[in-house]
């Protein structure tokens, strides 16, 4: 049974996405891309998400979180290259805030039970600390005077 999977994609603010966002190739719906990145110097199992207006060119949107990748890299690495189309990869939701860009994106998996719940529940813990981060005001310091 294929089975949905909500999920931050991290690191945009260092990315292309706002130039993605601002010529409005970013909405929801939108079907978005994995690539490998095993060569990544930080982590072995970095995913890249990305999104293909055309074959040629791309905008590297951010990462999939490293709690994820660990445990999905080796299940997506035999998918994408066999049948990447059964892969099913679509942008949920896009904040704007300020420059920041808060970008959720949604996985059509098909999984046995144990790990269903296991990423039903590693989803939901990164996208709710991932969302607390996203909304805690800025913290100014109490002693600094305005000039």
């Amino acid at each position: 049974m294929r089975r949905q999977y909500r999920f931050p994609i991290k690191g945009s603010y260092y990315y292309s996405a706002d130039q993605a966002f601002q010529q409005g190739l970013l909405f929801v719906g939108q079907t978005l891309q994995f690539k490998l990145e095993p060569v990544n110097a930080h982590d072995s199992h970095a995913m890249q998400i990305m999104v293909n207006p055309q074959p040629e060119d791309g905008y590297l949107l951010g990462y999939l979180p490293r709690q994820l990748a660990l445990y999905w890299q080796p299940i997506l690495k035999d998918k994408l290259q066999n049948a990447p189309d059964n892969t099913r990869l679509t942008l949920c939701k896009s904040i704007a805030k300020g420059k920041l860009l808060r970008l959720e994106c949604a996985c059509e998996l098909e999984l046995n039970w144990l790990q269903h719940l296991h990423f039903l529940w590693l989803c939901f813990w990164i996208r709710q600390t991932h969302r607390l981060k996203f909304w805690r005001p800025t913290r100014q310091n109490p002693h600094s005077h305005p000039d």
